[in-house]
């Protein structure tokens, strides 16, 4: 009767009535094999990539010892190879567990399948790592490798640096380089103490503590270094103890208290304005709209504004009289001179009855507090008239144009214009608030 051969280590099962005289040189050869399975190390060399349908063979011989019957493999090469790295398990009905260690340079990943290649029944060993992989021997066509850790439980797991290459803590994801960036519901430390507070397994620790020394990464964007506190504006600082200025806060409430200086980089309501500074500035010059003022500067500005044209005496106007100033502080209603909203009537100006003359062109001085008649169209000075002089202009039967000279803001409804029309057969005033500004109002358009 022949030998035959055990599924997944090959060794030779001699047959019966068999290899006389040779037993011992077969059962040597045995137990090399189970001890190259047992305990077996060996660096393989790659000297390329391979393929799906051409990979590097890992093969578990019959009858004698090779490279795939070791325990522990470690893959290099001698230079970058390019690309990832294909190795396949042979046979396809072996089952084999193996440590298997990934030292190609070039950062190369290591595809590890057996039988016919299926991306979906591989394994991928990334460069640098070390993996338990259990081939299940399934056959050509539905063998598949997989993590003997993949769902690993331990009590205990000690250790001086622990690298998470993936996945996500509190649906943050964590990436392969760099400590994770985000914000976390629960943070759940089992044990040990912070500044002499004892922390539980199952509850979070409760208590006071002094320093908080946290050695690299950031909050809100601010870097935090080894040796000092982290300089920088947070968006959000949650402290659920504790005190700020002596005024303690509480768990789940905002710190009410006082504090001695609070700086912020914006600060925002419910509405779409965010104010970023506080600024004392009399003349309000910046004209920011993302700033606040101090209550000396709005008194400041509101004082310069108003300044010579402070009421503090009043005359006895009545209805529908126009007022004008009588000195620096005082305005006082003129009787012989009405508006009612429409019309502008004069019965007296400087005690003339009609109109004082008949003009057209720029008006002068002596036009000053008076009646004009205009035979044409008029042209209101600048530097001619003083402070509250009044200038009274009538028409016709023809209307008339009323432009402003050079240097000189001529307001209507408080909108500066350059002319108006002053329709015919009416009225219209005009009050010099300085030499080169005065103000329109009458029938005019």
């Amino acid at each position: 009767m022949a030998s035959t051969y055990t599924t997944n280590l090959g060794i030779e099962k001699i047959g019966n009535g068999e290899q006389s005289g040779t037993w011992g040189t077969t059962t040597n050869v045995n137990f090399d094999i189970i001890d190259q399975s047992v305990n077996g190390v060996q660096v393989i060399t790659l000297a390329g990539t391979g393929s799906t349908g051409s990979p590097n063979d890992l093969p578990i011989n019959s009858g004698s010892t090779s490279a795939g019957h070791n325990k522990y493999i470690e893959y290099s090469d001698g230079g970058d190879l390019g690309g990832t790295a294909y190795v396949r398990l042979t046979p396809e009905t072996a089952e084999k567990i193996v440590h298997i260690r990934n030292s190609l340079s070039g950062n190369r990943s290591i595809i590890a399948f057996q039988g016919t290649y299926n991306a979906a029944r591989d394994f991928e060993i990334p460069n640098g790592a070390d993996v338990v992989l259990k081939f299940d021997g399934g056959g050509n066509s539905a063998a598949t490798v997989t993590d003997v850790f993949a769902d690993l439980t331990v009590t205990k797991i000690t250790a001086t640096t622990v690298d998470i290459n993936g996945g996500a803590i509190d649906g943050t994801t964590i990436g392969a380089n760099s400590a994770a960036a985000g914000t976390f519901s629960t943070v759940n430390i089992d044990g040990g103490s912070i500044d002499g507070t004892t922390i539980g397994g199952a509850t979070p620790a409760a208590g006071n503590f002094t320093t908080v020394d946290i050695d690299g990464g950031s909050i809100d964007g601010a870097t935090i270094g080894a040796n000092s506190a982290a300089a920088g504006n947070f968006t959000t600082v949650d402290i659920d103890g504790g005190s700020i200025d002596g005024a303690v806060i509480g768990a789940n409430s905002a710190a009410a208290g006082t504090f001695t200086t609070t700086t912020f980089s914006s600060l925002k309501g419910t509405g779409a304005t965010t104010v970023t500074n506080i600024l004392d500035e009399d003349n309000m010059a910046s004209d920011s709209a993302t700033a606040l003022v101090t209550q000396q500067s709005v008194k400041a500005y509101v004082d310069a504004q108003s300044a010579g044209g402070n009421v503090s005496n009043t005359g006895t106007p009545v209805n529908n009289q126009v007022a004008v100033w009588t000195n620096a502080t005082t305005v006082e209603g003129v009787a012989a001179l009405t508006f009612d909203g429409t019309t502008l009537s004069s019965t007296e100006v400087n005690g003339r009855a009609t109109p004082s003359s008949n003009t057209t062109g720029t008006l002068t001085a002596n036009d000053a507090n008076d009646i004009v008649l205009a035979t044409g169209n008029i042209t209101l000075p600048a530097s001619v008239f003083t402070a509250r002089d009044i200038v009274i202009i009538s028409t016709a039967i023809s209307s008339r144009t009323i432009t402003r000279g050079s240097g000189l803001a001529m307001f209507l409804n408080g909108t500066d214009t350059a002319s108006v029309t002053l329709a015919a057969n009416s009225t219209m005033g005009v009050l010099y608030r300085t030499a080169t500004e005065c103000h329109i109002f009458g029938n005019v358009s």
